[in-house]
């Protein structure tokens, strides 16, 4: 029980995290790589094929064929917003009038 106290001595932190000694190879997992610039490598193909998009596969998106977004799609089509619109000499007018709120 902390009873108020500081929770900073059950974390240790350290300024740096080391490389794992010993990872598993990414193609054959019973392989195990020892020696340190191989777990570089392993590490950085590890990580560039777990963040890589290049392969993201077109999934059905059954959502976009509802009435409702249907119906949004089109309003938009025929009123489109446009932004940033262009301020005319009434709309300044209109907003001196109000004065400070």
């Amino acid at each position: 029980m902390l009873r108020g106290g500081s929770t900073k001595k059950l974390v240790q932190s350290y300024p740096f995290i080391p490389l794992p000694l010993v990872v598993n190879d990414i193609d054959s997992p019973e392989k195990l790589i020892c020696d340190p610039e191989g777990v570089k490598s392993t590490m950085r193909e590890y990580f560039t094929r777990l963040y890589d998009h290049s392969g993201v596969p077109e999934l059905p998106k059954p959502w976009l064929t509802t009435p409702s977004v249907v119906d949004v799609q089109d309003c938009v089509t025929r009123d489109p917003f446009i932004w940033p619109r262009r301020a005319s000499l009434a709309d300044f007018r209109a907003l001196l009038q109000k004065g400070n709120n």
